[in-house]
């Protein structure tokens, strides 16, 4: 197997995609009005309009996470190899909590005044006695919740190094073995949602989905340890259509069976039936896209071209800085008489371009954040 230090093309590739489908869902949500944010548009979705975005919310939600941490454990052993357990510790801390302290110093204030307008008395009145000492400077990582828990993942695992903890369950292979992984996931998640439903949080981390996020780490650590990546099916025709068709009809059978998007939102949690099923399919649907993803962007995806490139490079910095973009044009197009279909297709398009403009010809070369991006 190629190591993981060797940058794998289809992994990077995938890295990138995933990122800009965290961009689409979060241009989703102020339309949809389906999640936390920071302002929503005033015109309400129709319920034909909220259905179509929470199929895309959930069913995003259901894997691109999971995927992302999934692939930072796939490099945390070569990197703490190379780097030792203490460099690998520096390294963490400078790349993922200096862009997260950051952004709750300084980009979560800046949208908080100037974006949401929740400061009247102005910047400083506001940061320093509304913010700083309250609990919302704690909560406010934003996005950036992903930088710090994957930073909190990654020091347990550099004390894991330490204290000689070298475990490596074998992972599933075989269609009834990730059917068997994902129903795990899909027990502790249900377990973990009786006390903390969807839709709540901790310090801006939503614990619901943190079984998903710890598995998938720890799977991706084990991954790399044993060559798992070339282990994945190879692609094939079927498998797209099987993608294609299987996610709508999976998501519809869903929606007949516990409610979901009809307006009954007992599948959020509080150890109900509807919960237990939603569990199950968010499991699955997620180890089985993972794994066909992986496959796909192996087959197809797994060469480094001048936009791929460019794509890959940016994308942390992307990750970071997309946010304020994001709600600035939100808030410019508050008063156009569009469909939210329309304004979400904008936001979107537009925040992609505007923030790899901005990571690329200012972030990067900007001295102090060129070393963090």
């Amino acid at each position: 197997m190629r190591s993981a230090s060797n940058r794998l093309a289809h992994v990077d590739n995938l890295r990138w995609s995933m990122i800009l489908l965290v961009l689409g869902v979060h241009a989703a949500i102020p339309y949809s009005h389906i999640g936390p944010w920071y302002v929503y548009d005033p015109r309400p979705p129709s319920p034909t309009e909220t259905h179509l975005f929470l199929a895309f919310e959930a069913t995003a939600q259901a894997f691109f996470m999971g995927l992302l941490f999934f692939l930072a454990g796939l490099f945390a052993p070569v990197a703490c190899d190379r780097r030792g357990i203490g460099g690998f510790v520096r390294e963490r801390l400078v790349r993922l909590g200096i862009p997260t302290l950051g952004f709750m110093l300084v980009i979560q204030p800046l949208i908080i005044c100037y974006l949401m307008r929740a400061w009247p008395q102005g910047f400083w009145h506001g940061f320093l006695t509304l913010y700083l000492p309250s609990r919302y400077f704690p909560s406010g990582s934003g996005p950036m919740w992903f930088a710090l828990a994957l930073l909190i993942f990654s020091l347990i695992y550099a004390l894991a190094r330490r204290l000689g903890v070298s475990a490596r369950p074998p992972l599933p292979a075989s269609l009834p073995g990730l059917v068997a992984f994902g129903l795990l996931i899909a027990v502790l998640a249900f377990l973990v949602r009786w006390v903390q439903p969807i839709g709540t949080s901790v310090l801006n981390m939503q614990l619901c989905y943190f079984v998903q996020y710890v598995v998938l780490f720890w799977a991706g650590i084990a991954a790399a340890r044993q060559g798992a990546l070339d282990r994945v099916p190879e692609w094939r025709p079927w498998m797209g259509w099987a993608l294609a068709l299987g996610v709508p009809a999976s998501w519809l059978a869903l929606s007949a069976i516990a409610g979901v998007g009809r307006g009954d939102w007992s599948y959020l949690g509080n150890g109900t039936w509807q919960s237990a099923v939603h569990a199950v399919w968010e499991s699955l649907l997620c180890v089985l896209v993972c794994v066909a993803l992986l496959s796909l962007y192996r087959k197809h995806v797994d060469r480094v071209t001048p936009a791929t490139r460019f794509l890959s490079d940016n994308a942390f910095g992307v990750y970071v800085f997309h946010t304020p973009i994001l709600v600035a044009l939100t808030v410019l197009m508050n008063g156009e008489d569009w469909s939210p279909g329309t304004k979400f297709a904008l936001t979107f398009v537009a925040t992609a371009i505007l923030t790899f403009a901005f990571v690329h010809l200012v972030a990067r070369r900007t001295p102090g954040l060129r070393r963090v991006m």
